[in-house]
């Protein structure tokens, strides 16, 4: 499993600096012929505190050839007026040593 592309797309806030914070993160992930069960998750992380904010399964990776998989998600967190940075994790869901992770800076 290999994450070949990992990006911040948009950021928005719901309402004016007081409901969530929308992020849009897209991507592509790589598998292997032994990979059946293609599956990740996103992450909005907190720069300061390293913290996990929010957490979400990426609902549409999108096969491509059967290897490749593509996706654009949004994501959602508390508008507490800080950085935050996306993470992806990215797993054959039958086979828990097949596992991926990209970060992206602050």
């Amino acid at each position: 499993m290999t994450i070949t592309d990992f990006d911040f797309v948009s950021y928005a806030e719901e309402s004016d600096n007081t409901g969530p914070v929308i992020a849009t993160y897209q991507g592509t992930v790589a598998a292997e012929l032994t990979c059946k069960g293609v599956s990740a998750n996103l992450q909005l992380i907190d720069c300061d505190t390293k913290l996990v904010v929010s957490k979400i399964a990426v609902a549409d990776l999108v096969s491509v050839d059967g290897l490749t998989y593509t996706f654009t998600q949004q994501i959602t967190g508390a508008n507490m007026k800080k950085s935050y940075k996306g993470k992806l994790i990215a797993f054959d869901t039958n086979n828990a040593a097949d596992t991926a992770i990209k970060e992206l800076d602050c």
